[in-house]
């Protein structure tokens, strides 16, 4: 017998009451009148007799009642050993689902599994639908109920079998919750010829480790008729220990040299606590000296492993500026650049930087755990990405009444990104932006047209540029949004002008929605450029002055965006630049642009890698070299790259530009605990265990532990067995009432 509020049962301890109450010795209550007692000597009074039970009938009666109660409101129910058949000579629909994940690599887990799906296709009967799945990071179908049935009965078995055996754990996470939803999901379809669900089985072979991804059943409506039975793998040896890259965005000081910075974490169940951890090769051999780490049982622990300087120097080419004299560019309309550098064919440069990739490619080992299926991290030597930012106007960078002199010190600056600021005067020729360079632009009022055309065709693929107004820049605002002449007007504010009706569901002010971050009135504008917004075609209000004044606006232009700025952040014209308002500013409007991209330290094995993240949008299609050698092509409609199936380090090639990036094993498969056992039960899932006492029938269809209890109501007739032994207790003690209590006694 199970219980859902098992605290209750202490209630029984009530039943000691009774005996305690009767058992009590009490003094005498009668009192005599006496005209003094001034000579008398003070005697307790004398009993002849103690206290003792006299109707032990009428006490246990009563004790009984009292243990009744606390038993129903423990709410038991009842769960009965079901065999993995309960119903022999019924059809079934079976969906047996393997995991494959990368837990499933520890020692004896996948044989043990593979022998009990094996088990499971042999016992199907002529009559019954098998499905043989295998789950992972994604969701494999071995053989679908169509097959089966379409096979001979003596051969389906025999071909599902041999089709497992194929199968080998890989490198995957362990998405569980999706797995069972889409097995669900399957049984839960009409089957051919019939006019209601089919329902049937869900068969998990699985080590049901604590790092199983579950949340998606939270909410989720399980199917009728379809319940889940769970068979859990025990491995050999128990305990793991585990690794994680943990990123450091923080800036490098001055001669400083990076590190990777590695999380250490020793499972409660794990007898060990002395580890080995360092640099090593391909190998699984350190390369130097390895650092002696101690971690107990259910601990973890951050070292540090600094990057030698031949680590550091792995290639990776991303050019800010155009490239070197002995290159062969050639420009299309938009002045974007299309060849590779003519020194050497574009097929070559990336087999030798696959090449010199794979030399100064490194591994972090450790060493000291049983379960080496996650010891090892792959990294990529960590590389500054360069973003260009080219402004436009006739300023100095020491003039510190510009904007851009305050622009060229607020731009952000971190060991990931780098932002250089490129002045582009009136007279300067145009620059050259190479196909996926990150680029940002920034022109102030009045700008040549040869540099305002620039900008249009900028603009149309796809980048970002902030203009600031004023009434001499309408010929330039023209011509890079494609419209017509927009009045424009200068505004000398009489007092001064605050910001107001701020649209901070836009990108560009999300980092400022916070209650805390959301006051924008400090900021003060002496000056500012007036201009009607519904001149711009498509035009969004992003903010506006408190006189309704248009203060920001984005203009779609093409695929890119013009953000069009009627006032300036110089002193004088507004208290913009000196606000903590304005680094937050830039740094939003460079990310949401695209132009500085902070990918990830690593990218965890079945996980698509979009091709934004690696900087390699714009630049047709992108070759990805796996770590075997073999070779993948990504299509720029594709926009991800899908095939990162193994731990390892991958060279990314797109244009001239290649990008090396780490796959590592996700860090929940190194939570190797058991699952509590009544996880799936608590979000809703009906889960019987092979060979457990915690199995129910499964003809009642969904039966977690609430569902059981609600159905079988154990608790009524336990209240009802309460109820008739009061009422018997009540006439006993009225009986009982009429006889006189012996002397000396105390009668219940």
């Amino acid at each position: 017998m199970n219980f859902l509020a098992p605290l209750f049962l202490l209630g029984a301890l009530a039943v000691a009451a009774p005996v305690v109450f009767h058992l009590i010795r009490r003094t005498t209550r009668d009192r005599t009148r006496f005209s003094s007692l001034l000579f008398l000597q003070p005697d307790p009074p004398r009993l002849t007799q103690r206290s003792r039970i006299e109707n032990w009938l009428l006490l246990l009666l009563r004790a009984a009642a009292l243990a009744l109660l606390a038993l129903a409101f423990a709410r038991p129910f009842l769960r009965t050993e079901t065999p993995l058949n309960p119903n022999p000579g019924k059809n079934r629909r079976l969906v047996i689902l393997v995991d494959t994940s990368a837990s499933m690599q520890r020692d004896g887990l996948f044989p043990a599994a593979r022998e009990k799906a094996e088990e499971l296709l042999r016992g199907a009967g002529p009559g019954d639908q098998a499905a043989l799945w295998t789950f992972d990071a994604t969701t494999r179908r071995l053989m679908d109920f169509t097959e089966w049935t379409a096979l001979p009965a003596e051969s389906r078995a025999a071909t599902a079998s041999g089709r497992l055996a194929e199968v080998k754990p890989g490198w995957g996470n362990t998405p569980l919750a999706a797995a069972l939803t889409t097995a669900a999901e399957r049984l839960a379809e009409i089957p051919p010829g019939e006019t209601s669900p089919g329902g049937g089985e869900i068969i998990l072979i699985s080590d049901l480790q604590e790092g199983s991804r579950v949340e998606g059943l939270q909410g989720w409506e399980w199917p009728q008729e379809v319940f889940v039975t769970s068979i859990a793998l025990t491995p050999k040896q128990t305990g793991n220990a585990g690794l994680q890259l943990a990123p450091d965005s923080s800036p490098l000081a001055a001669g400083e040299a990076p590190q990777a910075r590695v999380r250490l974490w020793n499972a409660p169940d794990s007898t060990g606590e002395q580890f080995q951890i360092g640099w090593a090769a391909t190998g699984g051999a350190f390369t130097g000296p390895a650092q002696d780490v101690v971690v107990p049982p259910g601990q973890s622990k951050v070292v540090a492993l600094p990057w030698s300087a031949d680590l550091q120097s792995a290639p990776e080419h991303r050019p800010a500026q155009p490239p070197p004299l002995n290159s062969t560019i050639q420009t299309n309309s938009n002045n974007t650049a299309t060849s590779s550098p003519a020194s050497q064919p574009q097929s070559q440069q990336a087999g030798a930087d696959f090449k010199s990739a794979l030399q100064h490619s490194r591994l972090i080992l450790l060493k000291g755990d049983p379960a080496s299926f996650d010891n090892t991290i792959f990294t990529a030597p960590p590389v500054t990405t360069e973003v260009a930012a080219w402004y436009f106007g006739a300023e100095s960078l020491t003039d510190s009444k510009k904007p851009l002199f305050f622009l060229n010190r607020a731009l952000p600056e971190s060991r990931q990104v780098s932002v250089k600021l490129n002045p582009v005067p009136p007279e300067a020729p145009l620059p050259v932006i190479l196909p996926g360079q990150p680029a940002i632009f920034f022109a102030n009022g009045a700008i040549p047209p040869a540099q305002a055309s620039f900008l249009h065709q900028q603009l149309q693929s796809g980048r970002t540029a902030l203009l600031i107004l004023s009434a001499a820049a309408a010929p330039a605002l023209a011509e890079i949004t494609g419209t017509g002449a927009v009045p424009l007007e200068d505004i000398k504010a009489v007092t001064y002008g605050m910001l107001s009706e701020i649209d901070f569901k836009h990108p560009l002010f999300v980092p400022f929605a916070d209650p805390r971050f959301s006051d924008f009135t400090k900021i003060r504008f002496w000056q500012y450029t007036k201009f009607a917004a519904t001149a711009l075609p498509g035009s969004r209000v992003l903010a506006r002055f408190d006189s309704g004044d248009p203060a920001l606006v984005e203009v779609p232009v093409g695929q890119g965006r013009l953000m069009v700025l009627a006032s300036g952040w110089q002193p004088e014209a507004s208290q913009l630049a000196l606000s903590s308002k304005f680094v937050p500013m830039l740094s939003s409007l460079l990310e949401w642009s695209g132009a500085v991209i902070t990918p990830p330290a690593q990218f965890f094995a079945g996980q698509a890698v979009a091709l934004n993240l690696l900087g390699l949008t714009g630049v047709g299609p992108v070759s990805v070299r796996h770590p075997d050698g073999t070779t993948t092509t990504v299509t720029p409609e594709a926009g991800a790259f899908t095939a990162a199936t193994q731990p390892g380090l991958y060279t990314a090639t797109g244009g001239i530009l290649t990008k090396n990036f780490a796959v590592n094993l996700d860090p929940a498969e190194s939570r190797t605990l058991p699952l509590p056992t009544d996880e799936l039960d608590r979000l809703g899932v009906p889960v019987r265990r092979a060979g457990s006492r915690e199995s129910v029938d499964p003809s009642s269809g969904p039966a977690p532990a609430v569902e059981t209890e609600s159905r079988q109501k154990l608790w009524r007739w336990i209240m009802i067995a309460a109820l008739a032994v009061l009422l018997i207790e009540t006439l006993l003690a009225g009986l009982s009432a009429r006889r006189a209590p012996a002397p000396g006694g105390s009668a219940v």
